[in-house]
Order: structure tokens, then C-alpha cells, then sequence
């Protein structure tokens, strides 16, 4: 591939959405009858944060549950990626640890979404407002910007605009396929990774980043041919 620098041309770049969560996992807890979870005591772990552990005998499993206020404001629930790249596979404590102290103290991590072997998540991820992964068929557990939990279905629509042209991007850090414009940010790597049989961008944000829910305007530095 050649490398051709580009000046002055504008991208701008929209995607809609939710705001797409976190963790697609879900305890099921439906064993547990009513009563039954009216009588177990709680463990205050960190002020809004109350845990449980139970074994459930019959299943057989073990569940473990953290309730949340969601409306206390010193509290925020983040998504994070092993490896902090795709695809990659770490521990909980791992990454955790790799955290700047300005995230604040972790309470509560629990594993997110299915994933394969290798580590390619199923479902849709974002961090920090920054789409990582689109949705797939599956539901998820997402968190509107004012923290109403909402567990579904999500479609994902994003499009690359310049004057009056518009067209569809076809995906998020993934494979790119014949006739396919795919959208790669840090969370991919440092390269894409594709065959030679394409053309890429390298693109400069003219302001803010990428996010969900609103546009962004990019200038493009070089085309790679």
C-alpha cells in the first residue's frame, strides 16, 4: 500500500445510538423466591453498595449480587476491555489494576459479555462514551446518560458525510469484507489489521472525540492506497 497525503478534506462522521452498556451479563435469580430474598442480609461494602452470595443447592450455582443506587453521584459503573484492545483476554484484578486513581476506587467488577476463545466479545461495548464494539442480535444491559437501566435489543446506524454525499459505515472494529467501510479506533490496535485489497484513511478529530449520540467532525491526514 502507498501512503498519499490529503489536505483539507472534511469527513463528518455520525453515529446514532443509545448510550450501550456495560455488562451483557445477568444473574438469574429466579430460584430465589421473594421471601427468600427478603431475608438474606446484606453486606454494606462501600456507602450505596450492598452484596450477597448464595448457594443454590439444586442448581447447583452459586450467585453473587451487588445492588447499586444508581442515584448517588459518587458512584458510576465503567465499562472497560481486556488488554484494553480487541481481541484480548484478562482478569478482572487485571485490569483493573492498570486503572488511573482518577477512575476512583473499584467496589464491585464482574465479567461482560460472552466472548470466544480468543477473546472477541459478542455484543456491543462502550467506553467512555466511545463505541467499541456495534450490537448484535442478542439483548444487553445498557444505562441511559441519566442512569435509567434498560435491558433489549440495539441497532446501531452510522454514517460518513461530506457535502452531500452520505454513506453508511458498515461496522466497528471488525473484519473488513468486500464493499465494507469500517469505523477503527484505538480500541483495535495500533493497525487494522485487513488485506490489501481496500483503501484506508488515517483520520484527525478537529474537535472533542468520538461518541455515541452525536456527530463528529474529522479531517482526513493521509489515504493509504
Amino acid at each position: 500500500m502507498k501512503r498519499v497525503p490529503i489536505k483539507y478534506s472534511h469527513f463528518h462522521l455520525i453515529q446514532n445510538s443509545i448510550y450501550l452498556a456495560m455488562f451483557s451479563l445477568i444473574v438469574n435469580v429466579s430460584s430465589l423466591s421473594a421471601e427468600a430474598l427478603s431475608s438474606i442480609a446484606y453486606q454494606k461494602i462501600a456507602p450505596g453498595v450492598r452484596f450477597f452470595s448464595e448457594v443454590l443447592t439444586k442448581i447447583p450455582a452459586r450467585v453473587f449480587v451487588a445492588e447499586i443506587e444508581l442515584n448517588n453521584p459518587h458512584l458510576s459503573i465503567q465499562s472497560l476491555l481486556a488488554q484494553d484492545h480487541l481481541p484480548g483476554l484478562e482478569r478482572c484484578s487485571s485490569i483493573l489494576k492498570r486503572q488511573p486513581e482518577s477512575l476512583g476506587e473499584p467496589v464491585v467488577a464482574i465479567n461482560g459479555d460472552f466472548f470466544n476463545a480468543n477473546g472477541h466479545s459478542v455484543n456491543a461495548q462502550i467506553i467512555f462514551g466511545e463505541l467499541v464494539k456495534r450490537p448484535h442480535y442478542r439483548s444487553v444491559f445498557a444505562l441511559s446518560h441519566d442512569r435509567r437501566p434498560y435491558i433489549g435489543k440495539l441497532i446501531y446506524d452510522g454514517f460518513l458525510v461530506r457535502g452531500k454525499n452520505k454513506i453508511q459505515i458498515s461496522g466497528i472494529n471488525e473484519q473488513r469484507r468486500e464493499n465494507d467501510l469500517i469505523l477503527y479506533n484505538k480500541y483495535f490496535g495500533p493497525v487494522t489489521r485487513t488485506n490489501r485489497w481496500g483503501s484506508e484513511a488515517i483520520l484527525n478529530l478537529l474537535e472533542g472525540k468520538s461518541a455515541v449520540n452525536r456527530p463528529f467532525k474529522a479531517l482526513v491526514q493521509s489515504l493509504i492506497i
